[in-house]
């Protein structure tokens, strides 16, 4: 069944929508005017609340708009009133179980009915005209209910019914859309025959009559206040609504005036030019270059870049050519008449405002000015704009004309350019530091070769029970952790790791913190104390240990340097499942990571440093007392390297958290590989040239081959070698890589090989693979080993070499 109206109320509630879209902020341009206090305007009965009849009377219209809007709500609304007096029924029963066929009557019989019959009635186009009649009939039955089940119900539990009529005066008031002057007719009626049934009828005793009423009285009121302004709010919205759409009517209505009276305008000028056209005739050569004139105006404003525009005073689009369309997304049809509020935000628009008022106000155009405009598909766009002042021949201002130009791709060209800046300023740092680490590490390397290398020879001569076996050993470890770390300055400059293997960042942790360099850390920040929350079941990833405890190192000192006065330093490890792309200070793919998280509670990273805290040498600490600015840029090289990605927390004075992401790797973890025993590597005699410049690695080459049965020849240049080699043979060569003065090992090969094409040999550097050492392995170089050597690498690679055909 259709409700009366109901195509009626969708166009009324369709049409108030659509005409309030627009805004009528006086703050458009300065030209609006304020109106006058909306509540004198509409001129209430301030009891009844209708409209007052002198001059235009809406009251008839207010009515049936309230009606149309109401119905359905109406209608739910009694069947919620249906269930819940009904539901009370249960009630009943439990406290007057022998009044329970009475009470049930009441409730069934006279009162539920009498809602239904009202919400059946609603459906009859004779309805609207008992609408407020039918409410308040209802609440008087409602509350007559409960009065007489006061009245029947024996005391005292009957006289907390009064509950329920106060509840009726909630539903009454506030739900069922009942207009104030209704509901307080029916709410007087309801309360002057409780106190008849009370006082008179039910001999209330004093006390609970006088609690009864002041709750009853009090709730009567409320509801009264609630209903009043209900109906006060909605009349409002309905004048407001109303006083919309009639001046809306008014500017259609002067629009199609004033079209009327151009277009009567222009057929009176057409008459009159048809009329003169024979007395002009000398005028045409004029009119036609005045008219070419105005063709090529307009062509140049219709080609070039830049939008040029005119709008009236208030601020709308009275022209504007194809640029200008083009930049704000709308086409020509859309934009005449649009305001600067259709494609700015409020305060862009508020800004605009401000702009065009000085332009008003002084006279002066304004050249350059950037705005950020939203164009039709949403895109924020950056633009200039220049206005000047359009005026007629006695110098009035009537409109503005001006120049918008959108700079979006010049800011995001500046951007970059910033952005790419930074980053060649980055990339020089980062050469200068490999050129520092290349120019460093070969003689490192040498000089590491002594301290990872004597020990193992004479750990070689020492018995297995020698107090001195233990103190060697630490000594050979601190210099291949030195080596690696030489290797770790390469790394950061060429973002290279030498060796990935599968592992478990919680092992890494743990050995790292059983290190001496953390127990280093430990004994100068002991009022710094380190958590663990390691987790079980973490996956393993494909990483470099000596890297890795290397990053952990410089994090750690970090955590414990923010916290000079003690505090915290936390270390969480678990496994992380992103199923989209995580945004964060890097954006992270989807994936699984095994994630390492060092949270300390210090003094933070401030905003301004947080872009820079990987770049090299950037640091806020003192050179050469707490840290070099290399730390955090290794972090980031060795992130780089395991292909990880990096999310940093932090407030400055509360602490950082910087969270590592690794992406894990289904490779079981390699148990490591016992040393061969000495015999598996030891020689048989044969004779080795070495070639070093330098005298100690001569020395420590030699000892060590001498030690595994080899008899050594030793030349400190290449020069000296291939003047040897012409002479006499050998087994195998040992050419250093960099030699200085004179031929490197590369050279010194190639001259070797023009005497000997066989020749088997094995290049040393302190560097890893560079390109001549590639090449040298091309030309037929055996192997290449790196400094510093071990003992068991060194026999091992000189019996392959010395196997090789």
């Amino acid at each position: 069944m259709t409700s009366p109206g109901k195509k009626q109320l969708k166009a009324m509630e369709k049409t108030t929508a659509k005409r309030s879209t627009r805004s009528t902020d006086k703050s458009s341009f300065p030209f609006s005017q304020a109106g006058a206090s909306i509540h004198s305007q509409m001129q209430l009965n301030p009891l009844t609340l209708a409209f007052k009849k002198d001059g235009e009377n809406p009251e008839n219209e207010f009515i049936d708009y309230y009606f149309f809007k109401s119905i359905k709500h109406v209608r739910f609304s009694l069947l919620a009133a249906i269930f819940f007096y009904g539901l009370f029924g249960v009630l009943d029963a439990i406290l007057f179980p022998e009044l329970k066929l009475k009470f049930w009557f009441i409730r069934f019989g006279l009162v539920c009915p009498a809602l239904l019959a009202v919400i059946i009635f609603s459906y009859t186009a004779a309805y609207k005209r008992f609408f407020q009649l039918s409410l308040c009939i209802l609440f008087i039955i409602s509350s007559l209910g409960i009065i007489m089940m006061i009245i029947m119900a024996p005391p005292p539990i009957g006289y907390t019914y009064y509950a329920g009529i106060i509840l009726i005066f909630i539903f009454a008031y506030t739900f069922v859309r009942a207009r104030f002057i209704s509901a307080a007719c029916a709410g007087l009626i309801t309360m002057i025959l409780y106190e008849i049934a009370a006082v008179w009828i039910s001999d209330t005793p004093l006390p609970i009559l006088i609690q009864n009423n002041f709750f009853f009285i009090s709730a009567n009121f409320i509801g009264l206040f609630a209903c009043y302004s209900m109906e006060y709010h909605e009349r409002r919205d309905f004048f407001l609504a109303r006083r919309l759409r009639a001046e809306q009517d008014k500017v259609i209505s002067m629009n199609r005036t004033l079209e009327q009276r151009i277009q009567e305008r222009t057929n009176a000028l057409a008459l009159i030019n048809k009329n003169l056209e024979d007395e002009m005739a000398i005028r045409r050569l004029t009119e036609e270059a005045l008219r070419k004139s105005e063709e090529k105006y307009r062509s140049i404003l219709e080609n070039i870049e830049e939008g040029y525009f005119e709008v009236n005073l208030a601020g709308d689009f009275t022209f504007l050519n194809d640029s200008m369309c083009r930049i704000i997304g709308y086409t020509k049809e859309e934009s005449l008449g649009m305001n600067n509020r259709d494609y700015a935000t409020p305060q862009t628009s508020r800004e605009m405002y401000l702009e065009f008022n000085r332009v008003y106000r002084t006279g002066i155009p304004t050249k350059d000015v950037k705005f950020e405009i939203i164009k039709k598909n949403g895109t924020v766009c950056q633009v200039e704009l220049s206005v000047a002042l359009i005026r007629n021949a006695e110098q009035v201002p009537m409109g503005f004309r001006g120049i918008m130009r959108d700079i979006t791709d010049k800011i995001m060209a500046e951007n970059e350019k910033k952005e790419l800046e930074g980053r060649i300023a980055r990339m020089q740092k980062m050469e200068a530091l490999g050129l520092l680490a290349g120019g460093v590490a070969h003689d490192l390397n040498n000089v590491l070769t002594g301290v990872v290398s004597y020990p193992e020879i004479l750990l070689m001569t020492l018995p297995n029970d020698s107090p001195l076996k233990s103190p060697l050993l630490k000594i050979q470890s601190s210099g291949q952790k030195a080596a690696a770390i030489v290797e770790d300055l390469l790394a950061l400059a060429r973002r290279g790791v030498i060796k990935m293997e599968a592992l478990n960042l919680n092992q890494i942790v743990t050995e790292h913190l059983n290190s001496a360099e953390c127990a280093k850390l430990k004994a100068d920040y002991g009022n710094v104390r380190i958590s663990l929350d390691l987790a079980a079941d973490l996956l393993n990833i494909q990483g470099s240990p000596v890297h890795l405890s290397k990053m952990l190192m410089n994090l750690f000192l970090n955590a414990a340097e923010s916290q000079p006065l003690g505090g915290e330093i936390i270390i969480t490890t678990q496994n992380r499942y992103f199923d989209s792309q995580f945004s964060g200070y890097q954006n992270i793919p989807t994936g699984n990571y095994a994630v390492l998280a060092i949270e300390d509670k210090g003094s933070g990273i401030a905003p301004e440093d947080m872009e820079r805290i990987f770049e090299p040498f950037y640091t806020k600490k003192i050179l050469g007392r707490s840290g070099t600015g290399l730390g955090m840029s290794v972090v980031w090289g060795t992130m780089q390297d395991h292909k990880g990605y990096i999310h940093i927390r932090s407030i400055p004075g509360k602490g950082t958290s910087f969270e590592l992401f690794f992406p894990v790797t289904w490779e079981e973890i390699k148990k490591e590989a016992a040393r061969p025993p000495v015999a598996d590597y030891m020689g048989k005699g044969e004779h080795i040239l070495i070639v070093d410049d330098i005298p100690e690695q001569r020395e420590i080459l030699t000892a060590m081959l001498e030690k595994l049965n080899y008899r050594i020849t030793a030349f400190s240049s290449g020069e000296e070698v291939v003047a040897c080699i012409c002479k006499q043979t050998a087994d195998l060569l040992i050419l250093d890589m960099i030699m200085d003065p004179g031929m490197d090992g590369l050279d010194t090969y190639k001259q070797i090989l023009k005497i000997h094409p066989h020749q088997r040999a094995v290049i040393v550097s302190g560097y890893s693979e560079t390109g001549r050492i590639k090449e040298a392995l091309r030309l037929g170089v055996c192997a290449h080993i790196k400094k510093p050597y071990r003992m068991d690498q060194l026999g091992l690679t000189v019996k392959e070499a010395l196997k090789t055909s």
